[in-house]
């Protein structure tokens, strides 16, 4: 998650109930170009969860790395969920980053 959003755990964006979990959680299930709308997250009064500078809406297959990216977020949520016993265990981690990979590579 860090990777993508260029942030720490202890961000001083996040405080008191806020963490970078419950962050991404609460803003990933909107529209996946919405993750880097400064307009929305504005809006929303926070910062988009990618950080804007990792992708730009005029790169080539821009909507299948938005897709990739959006996937890979909501492996890392399901990955760091609170229960262990709630998280996957690496085969089907495994298995889920082999199928963004080929969902990525075949559009």
């Amino acid at each position: 998650m860090e990777t993508f959003t260029r942030k720490k755990p202890y961000d001083e964006m996040f405080q008191e109930d806020l963490n970078m979990r419950r962050w991404i959680w609460n803003l990933l299930p909107i529209a996946p170009d919405d993750i880097i709308d400064h307009t929305r997250n504005v809006q929303c009064g926070s910062a988009p969860i990618i950080d804007d500078t990792l992708l730009e809406p005029e790169e080539i297959d821009f909507k299948k790395k938005l897709h990739c990216v959006s996937s890979i977020l909501e492996l890392a949520l399901n990955c760091t969920a609170e229960s262990p016993y709630e998280r996957p265990n690496m085969k089907d981690v495994l298995a889920n980053i082999n199928k963004i990979k080929q969902e990525f590579l075949r559009r």
